[in-house]
């Protein structure tokens, strides 16, 4: 029926054009919420690191503390 009357032509050609953009702007979004999602991940691990490197320093600092009352202890 399209083939034979130009308006429905038209009309199949621009509904086929305005998909395909919606599509493309679909195709668009994702990426960027992928690209988003990578970055929030990264700051993620970034903190979780940071955290780890916290507690790390306060271990050291808790044996250090632990080993200076044992040498007192030794002394007395």
């Amino acid at each position: 029926m399209a083939e034979q009357n130009e308006y429905l032509q038209e009309a199949a050609r621009s509904i086929f054009h305005f998909s395909a953009d919606d599509q493309i702007r679909k195709m668009c979004r994702d990426r960027i919420e992928y690209h988003q999602d990578l970055r929030n991940y990264e700051r993620f691990i970034e903190k979780q690191a940071d955290i780890i490197a916290q507690k790390d320093e306060m271990l050291k600092n808790a044996l250090a503390t632990i080993a200076a009352l044992q040498a007192q202890l030794e002394k007395k």
